[in-house]
């Protein structure tokens, strides 16, 4: 007769121990979505759900947060960019030439937002200083790819923006470089 192995699962009622640090041993446990296990110990409940703090924006939006603590809002839907600062006011401080925004990515002093086909970009310091944005920029670059999802990301010494097939990235010069890379 096989003998059946039963997985390595924490005991609910060792939760006072926390999880473990790797992935691998948690057996499934990092897995959990909206799941509270620190409320009471061995229970499993429902985290609660998050609560706005505002009206606005009141569409899908992406995110970016300043060094000065400044958050702005990227719409995918309007092109519309909100700002709010630290005391929590909001404010409608640009809506963009180019259309729907699919990416945002602060850098080097830059906050750089992209559509499905242009690259914009605002200084830092006057993005979060001005009430409208009369500096930015929201055609800097145009991809080479249309496309509804602008991924980005800094590594090294350059802002890499996802372009369909493509890698575009912006250098340590600030010049946009269309297909730095091919993805098949």
């Amino acid at each position: 007769m096989a003998s059946i192995s039963k997985p390595n699962i924490k005991n609910y009622s060792q939760w006072f121990a926390g999880e473990n640090r790797a992935k691998s041993d948690q057996t499934g446990f990092f897995s959990l979505v909206n799941c509270d296990v620190h409320s009471e110990l061995g229970i499993l409940s429902n985290q609660l759900a998050l609560t706005t703090d505002s009206a606005t924006p009141n569409e899908d939006c992406i995110s970016e947060i300043l060094t000065n603590g400044d958050t702005f809002f990227f719409s995918t839907t309007s092109g519309k960019i909100w700002k709010r600062t630290n005391a929590g006011v909001y404010s409608l401080v640009h809506t963009g030439t180019q259309g729907n925004n699919y990416g945002c990515k602060l850098w080097q002093g830059y906050l750089y937002y992209a559509t499905s086909t242009k690259l914009g970009r605002i200084t830092e310091a006057l993005a979060s200083s001005q009430a409208s944005w009369s500096s930015h920029n929201d055609s800097f670059g145009t991809f080479t790819n249309t496309t509804i999802n602008r991924p980005m990301i800094t590594i090294g010494k350059g802002l890499y923006i996802g372009d369909g097939y493509y890698i575009a990235a912006v250098d340590s010069t600030g010049t946009l470089v269309l297909n730095v890379l091919d993805v098949p």
